[in-house]
């Protein structure tokens, strides 16, 4: 598979703006001290977005937060 340059040169931009490496003339791109709690963290507020927009349409499809909460975790089981 191909990566155009671009899109390599905007992923590592997106990465450093996220504080998960950083660069260092001449030297290199390294993993920010941090970088993997960065990336944790990220991962979570993605996750709990998800989460809120999944929890909404249960809602509006009429569920009540008991179903909701039983259906987070059944899936919850399926994963684990």
């Amino acid at each position: 598979m191909l990566v155009s340059v671009i899109t390599v040169k905007r992923a590592y931009e997106e990465l450093e703006r996220e504080g998960i490496i950083y660069r260092r003339q001449g030297l290199g791109t390294f993993v920010a001290d941090r970088g993997g709690d960065r990336s944790r963290e990220t991962q979570l507020n993605a996750a709990q977005e998800l989460f809120r927009n999944a929890a909404r349409e249960a809602a509006e499809a009429g569920l009540k937060p008991a179903e909701i909460l039983e259906l987070a975790k059944s899936h919850q089981r399926k994963i684990t």
